[in-house]
């Protein structure tokens, strides 16, 4: 099973406990972001009960390049010679997976403990207006 997220993906970051409850510190980005892989992958189930047993994970995320890494003027499309390959910046890969992971839960398998395989990629996206992030979910057997 395999699907596409379109959207800025979120990292799930630290939570802070405030009294009783567990408060993430990026609730408010993080929650859409969640409810769009959610939906994304509910579609992609297609009614299907969730997945029992050992599954695969692959996730790639695809996030913008900043204006910086291109030139200016008549160069402004075009990408500086010492803009990096790869975004070696934050988003942390692990704190982005972890959010996926856990939009998963319930709908693709049951528990994300159920991931013994686990790819996860971070690249900057081809274009610009396209950040996001795609999913493959397979069962091991």
């Amino acid at each position: 099973m395999r699907f596409d997220v379109h959207g800025l993906p979120i990292a799930q970051g630290s939570k802070r406990v405030i009294g009783k409850a567990v408060i993430e510190s990026n609730q408010a980005k993080l929650k859409p972001w969640r409810q769009d892989v959610a939906g994304a992958a509910v579609a992609a189930m297609n009614g299907s009960s969730p997945y029992s047993g050992p599954v695969s994970v692959k996730v790639m995320f695809f996030l913008p390049r900043p204006k910086s890494h291109y030139g200016t003027g008549r160069n402004s499309e075009h990408l500086k010679s010492a803009a990096p390959v790869a975004p070696a910046v934050k988003p942390d890969v692990d704190k982005l997976t972890r959010a996926v992971l856990d939009a998963l839960t319930g709908i693709v398998f049951h528990d994300d403990s159920q991931v013994v395989d686990l790819y996860a990629h971070k690249v900057y996206a081809e274009y610009a207006n396209y950040p996001g992030c795609m999913v493959e979910v397979r069962r091991v057997v």
